[in-house]
């Protein structure tokens, strides 16, 4: 939802997520999977979590 010179635009779930699919692949360039990335750091996480104590 936005609301753009007076006017309330409203898009539907499909709308908003191709939208905002759309936005983070401009931030990232397209080259880059934020999810690998954070499946990465997750298992970096737990990986140290199994260490001594």
């Amino acid at each position: 939802m936005k609301v753009a010179d007076g006017m309330l635009q409203v898009w539907s779930q499909q709308q908003a997520i191709i939208r905002a699919q759309a936005r983070l692949r401009d931030l990232t360039g397209g080259k880059r999977s934020l999810v690998d990335e954070l499946l990465a750091e997750r298992r970096a996480e737990a990986a140290g979590e199994d260490g001594p104590a």
